[in-house]
């Protein structure tokens, strides 16, 4: 029996991208692999308190007020001590450097590719772990095509090294969401509406898309765009642009809600629109998917890869483009087939398989 440890610091109660991430991975790989025994570190075990684990899984609390580099130094020390085979990082680039056996998980290189929608010490911190998790991790996961390619173009990573498993649906897209009518009623909404789900920060394009809905009320006044998502920084310009656009009425920021909330939100828009700059995966496109809503993207190279039917491309990332994309959904609707099987490698079953296929071809 194998020993695997997973860091599931990236998980919190409030999740986001990475965080979604960490939470399916420590939820479905340790179910799928009772082959292996998993450790799961924490520096407070409450974040884990909803799991239902296996009785292959231990948590291991190493406490710590933050998952510092403090923490990552006596996590990695219990892990070469108890003689572990394999650390998977979701996140934390540091685990590369302190314990060569890490699988580490890189999702996109913005930071490098788009350095000017970060601050100068978050871009040159993560360009700098980056090329060290390269050159001292055991192997490389990113979530798509698109960043594999670029791990491997700019971070000079042999090909053999990066592995691409596509991102996974969340498990809260199979339950049961919650009451629309309830929720309607909790956060004061009426009328039609636009959803975005992310971060509030620059890459996501919210400025562009702001004033693209501006246009796009004189046509239909009676829209709503809401955003869902925590927010994360340089956000500052976004909340700017809402007052300079003079739509505050009609743009919502409603930060982090609960998964069945936020199923229902999906359930009931007009549409998903998600014109980013730059993604590494862009799950929201997949889950909108899967819940039959049509999609609003931009023609960025990570969702002409996914390509899905029933996407709805915006020609550019400028304003005026994307207000044609919104006229468009709403007064030609896409079609109202969306076939299962275009969505079938995106689950945490075939992810699971994959990294388990991956312990074998490293000679776990």
């Amino acid at each position: 029996m194998g020993k695997i440890a997973i860091d599931s610091t990236p998980l919190s109660l409030t999740r986001a991208g990475i965080g979604y991430y960490a939470f399916e991975l420590c939820q479905n790989l340790p179910a799928c692999d009772l082959e292996n025994r998993y450790f799961l570190f924490t520096h407070n075990k409450d974040t884990l308190v909803e799991f239902n684990f296996p009785e292959n899984v231990e948590v291991i609390e190493i406490k710590s007020k933050k998952p510092g580099l403090l923490w990552i130094t006596r996590s990695a020390l219990w892990a070469r001590k108890h003689k572990v085979n394999f650390l998977i990082s979701p996140s934390n680039l540091i685990f590369s450097v302190l314990f060569p056996k890490t699988l580490q998980v890189i999702h996109d290189l913005t930071p490098i590719t788009h350095p000017e929608f970060f601050t100068f010490k978050s871009r040159m911190l993560f360009k700098i772990l980056s090329f060290l998790a390269v050159r001292f991790s055991k192997a490389i996961i990113t979530v798509s095509e698109t960043s594999r390619k670029e791990i491997i173009r700019l971070l000079k990573c042999k090909e053999e090294k990066v592995f691409n498993f596509y991102n996974g649906l969340n498990s809260w897209v199979y339950k049961e969401g919650a009451d629309w009518k309830e929720v309607k009623k909790k956060y004061k909404i009426s009328g039609k509406y636009f959803l975005s789900v992310g971060t509030v920060e620059p890459r996501k394009n919210y400025e562009a898309t702001i004033r693209a809905f501006a246009k796009f009320l004189k046509d239909f006044p009676d829209f709503n765009y809401i955003i869902i998502g925590k927010r994360g920084w340089l956000f500052n310009n976004i909340f700017k642009t809402v007052k300079e656009m003079d739509i505050a009425n009609r743009v919502r920021f409603l930060g982090y809600i609960e998964d069945k909330e936020l199923k229902a939100f999906y359930q009931n828009a007009s549409a998903i629109v998600m014109c980013s700059n730059f993604e590494g995966f862009g799950l929201p496109a997949i889950e909108a998917y899967s819940l039959k809503r049509p999609i609003i993207l931009s023609k960025i190279p990570v969702f002409l890869e996914l390509n899905l039917p029933n996407f709805v491309f915006s020609k550019s990332l400028e304003p005026n483009d994307i207000t044609d994309a919104m006229l468009n959904v709403v007064e030609n609707p896409p079609l109202t087939a969306f076939p299962n099987e275009a969505i079938i490698d995106y689950n945490w079953q075939r992810i699971s398989e994959k990294y388990i296929k991956l312990f074998k071809d490293l000679n776990l």
